[in-house]
């Protein structure tokens, strides 16, 4: 929505103010109010349509399409533009976990709570059903055991113990790793493990984990070698090697694809590589049954999460690499042209805290600002909108964003009418911006403005104005700060 700024500009800066002050109905103020400090996030965790995050208070907050209840907001089909408390979670979040259409988390005492759809039994509550479904948290029934971390799949759940060990829950089809394929409302262990699990990842149907020897281990269906083992047919009912490498020790699982980081930041992949998500570069789109390096070291960080053909890594540069489809921006590359070979993403770069990608959007933590980037047609990068067209570069998430604009607006048009139009191009992290005329400040936001996002135009419409010189410049701002005033432009009437 464009804001009409509806003044009538004299030279006389009482004239100017008192037209300022009726004009925007309540939405101008004057003068530079001290910034607020922003909130911020700790990690993200990217589901299929939807976001949730971990705040640095520790509590739980999600975004985005609500199917049967995912963002646990105790709502059931309400969508959210922006992040919202998960119910009774606002403190005591250790890790949290999105998947399809449930979530999970764990907290601070080592319980495990889950929200969302429940229709194979994949919040652990010992009922199965969409009957069952969760608008807010339920406790997993982990008896005694203590969780460190939790993961997502499509229709199944996963925590890692303290003791090292395994437990699932969920859709049996996929491999609960009990060697059995029966779907379980409670957890149950998963068997083939040798040593401690210290690194552990959900896919679709699929799971893999990185034992404290370096060892990689997977279990659940095969397709397109999802499983790392060399085939393609054979379910693995237990956890069951992937490759015969020990030197691995972090792994994260997309729909039908697995990378693990290596002890000297190399990237091994395998799995489908319809879209080059494998990252192995040419043009072939052979499913990858073998893991396979795809960079020899540089890698800080990697994951896949619910991604069903993209991959993303935070390299020791301080660049976050993409790879794969890219018909939604989800690499961030400022096009939406397919990657076969990791690509930097613009923009972005720093240190990086969290990283998680989606079906068709991704998000990280960098620097303490959460930035996300890709599809928003379900509000998922938690921008306050929904858009038709997707964000092909990171995007501040308002709110949440703890470093002010770097760049200064840049004026776009000259003035020569005697009823101005004042535009400028948006700038990336901007939640609102101030307009100087003739030294009297007016402040709109980029909603206002019809500039949300840091992408389009901004503009600002007056009124006929008197003869006379005049000059005006243009601000961004957050909740953090303030960036940098744009050049003074001078029009004469």
């Amino acid at each position: 929505m464009k804001a009409f700024f509806n003044i009538d500009i004299f030279n006389n800066k009482r004239t100017l103010k008192s037209w300022l002050a009726v004009a925007g109905f309540g939405l101008v103020s004057f003068g530079f109010a001290p910034a607020a400090q922003a909130a911020a996030l700790a990690a993200v965790s990217v589901g299929s349509n939807f976001t949730c995050g971990i705040t640095t208070a520790g509590g739980a907050v999600c975004w985005g399409t609500n199917s049967y209840g995912s963002i646990g907001n105790g709502s059931y089909t309400t969508p959210t533009r922006s992040p919202v408390d998960v119910t009774g979670l606002t403190s005591g979040v250790k890790s949290i976990a999105a998947g399809t259409f449930h979530a999970c988390a764990v907290t601070t005492a080592g319980g495990v709570k889950c929200w969302g759809r429940n229709h194979f039994g994949q919040l652990g509550i010992n009922k199965l059903g969409d009957a069952f479904n969760s608008t807010t948290p339920v406790d997993v029934l982990m008896g005694s055991y203590v969780a460190v971390a939790v993961t997502a799949g499509s229709t199944h759940s996963c925590a890692l113990i303290t003791d090292g060990s395994v437990r699932c829950w969920g859709n049996g089809a996929g491999g609960l790793g009990n060697n059995t394929s029966v779907t379980s409302t409670t957890p149950v262990p998963v068997y083939g493990f040798t040593a401690p699990v210290v690194s552990l990842a959900s896919g679709q149907f699929h799971n893999c984990a990185v034992q404290s020897d370096g060892v990689t281990k997977c279990w659940g269906l095969p397709d397109n070698g999802r499983l790392g083992n060399g085939q393609a047919t054979v379910r693995s009912l237990i956890a069951t090697n992937a490759g015969n490498f020990t030197d691995a020790v972090a792994v994260s699982a997309g729909l039908a694809h697995t990378c693990v980081k290596t002890n000297v930041g190399g990237l091994r992949c395998w799995g489908k590589n319809l879209n080059g998500q494998i990252g192995l570069g040419g043009t072939s789109t052979a499913d990858v049954l073998n893991p396979t390096v795809v960079l020899a070291s540089g890698v800080n960080m990697v994951h896949i999460g619910q991604a069903a053909s993209h991959t993303c890594a935070a390299m020791s540069t301080g660049e976050v690499k993409c790879w794969g489809l890219n018909d939604n921006g989800q690499l961030g590359t400022n096009d939406l042209a397919q990657r076969n070979s990791p690509t930097p993403v613009v923009n972005l770069s720093g240190t990086v805290t969290s990283l998680s990608t989606g079906p068709m959007h991704t998000c990280a933590v960098v620097n303490q600002a959460s930035k996300c980037w890709g599809a928003n047609s379900s509000a998922q990068l938690g921008l306050g909108m929904t858009t038709v067209s997707p964000f092909m570069f990171p995007v501040a998430l308002p709110g949440y964003d703890t470093s002010a604009p770097v760049l200064a607006p840049a004026p776009v048009s000259p003035i020569t009418s005697n009823t101005p139009v004042y535009t400028w191009k948006a700038i990336l992290g901007a939640s609102s911006y101030r307009l100087d005329v003739n030294g009297v400040v007016a402040t709109f936001t980029a909603a206002q403005l019809g500039c949300d996002g840091g992408v389009g135009l901004c503009t600002v419409i007056s009124q006929a104005l008197s003869a006379g010189t005049y000059n005006w410049r243009v601000q961004g701002f957050n909740s953090t700060g303030d960036g940098p005033w744009s050049a003074v432009t001078y029009f004469r009437l």
